[in-house]
């Protein structure tokens, strides 16, 4: 049990990397878990998700995304062709068994494994359309990404662009005063 300490920075690190839940050390700081967050690190939350991985799934996100869609279609045409296959075979052991007067067992069989490669399909198609939703989700949030960098740089750009006018126009100035010194000091000497 911790004892009773000061709420700061520098105590609550101390007593995480002891490895004591973020619950005891409220109750050491006598404050309520959610206060906590004002004397985390904020490296922390910036190691959680840097910069470079948000980037990362940006760019590896739809080579990922068409390998998986790849290989779900694969596995949907093997499912296809397997149900086909079992199709065809229930109907040759069947006519087989009705020409040879065979049990009906064997077709019963050949048709349960019908039914469970149809149920595999289902869920092949299933998982497909997930996918492709999720893929639309990634795609949604990637756009929305791109959109607040593009903002970012354009901010950025104004704020460029604002900076060179104040410099350009302190510049001018200067320019209008010594221009105007000398027509004074002209003038002076024009007077006398």
């Amino acid at each position: 049990m911790l004892e009773q300490m000061e709420a700061t920075k520098e105590n609550y690190n101390a007593t995480k990397a002891k490895n004591y839940t973020n619950r005891e050390i409220a109750r050491a700081f006598q404050i309520s878990e959610g206060q906590l967050y004002y004397y985390k690190k904020k490296g922390e939350e910036d190691e959680n998700n840097p910069p470079e991985a948000v980037a990362k799934v940006d760019e590896d996100q739809e080579s990922f995304n068409d390998e998986v869609n790849r290989k779900l279609k694969q596995e949907l045409e093997k499912w296809k062709s397997r149900a086909l296959a079992a199709e065809n075979k229930v109907e040759k052991q069947s006519q087989v068994d009705r020409e040879n007067g065979n049990t009906k067992k064997d077709v019963q069989n050949l048709k349960n494994t019908l039914s469970q490669t149809k149920e595999n399909l289902n869920t092949l198609r299933a998982d497909y359309q997930t996918m492709k939703k999720r893929q639309v989700d990634l795609e949604n949030e990637r756009k929305d990404w791109k959109a607040r960098a593009e903002k970012a740089e354009s901010e950025l750009a104004d704020l460029d662009e604002m900076s060179d006018r104040k410099t350009k126009g302190s510049g001018l100035l200067q320019n209008n005063i010594s221009q105007l010194s000398i027509m004074l000091c002209e003038a002076h000497e024009v007077d006398q």
